[in-house]
């Protein structure tokens, strides 16, 4: 099995394109445009938001998810990236995205902090698609690692 090296350049400028369009797609609550940026020919994607307790699996349920989300939050402002992390790697690249932003919730105070993102990407012959995301937020009482006891 040949090694497949990261590449650089024009696909990492296509993924991060694509990347560029999901930020909009939730930014904006546009459920086709969320929909048609995941893997048409994959049987199952994995689409994991910080606030529910289970994934998403298709698209149909990802539209209604968008589609629902002006309810859960207003919009996201004061966006900043703290670190980004981007390799490709032939027909597959994989993204870590840290921001800062305010969210706004429908009947809540702001909440400020830092959203973490992981994306796995495929090309396929119109481009690329997500295929996995993940997001989650540090919580209270994580910010440091527990002391460890070596034995």
């Amino acid at each position: 099995m040949a090694e497949t090296k990261p590449t650089t350049g024009s696909e990492e400028e296509a993924v991060t394109a694509v990347m560029r369009s999901f930020s909009r797609a939730v930014g904006t609550f546009d459920a086709d445009l969320m929909v048609s940026l995941w893997d048409p020919a994959a049987e199952t994607i994995v689409y994991q938001p910080e606030e529910l307790h289970h994934a998403i699996y298709s698209r149909d349920a990802l539209h209604s998810y968008i589609r629902n989300l002006p309810h859960v939050i207003r919009g996201l402002y004061d966006t900043r990236v703290v670190d980004r992390k981007l390799e490709v790697c032939g027909e597959f690249a994989h993204a870590y995205v840290r921001f800062w932003c305010r969210i706004e919730r429908p009947d809540d105070e702001p909440v400020d902090g830092q959203v973490r993102q992981t994306y796995l990407l495929r090309k396929r012959p119109s481009g690329w698609f997500f295929v996995q995301y993940h997001e989650s937020r540090q919580v209270p009482g994580f910010a440091t690692p527990p002391s460890r006891t070596e034995t």
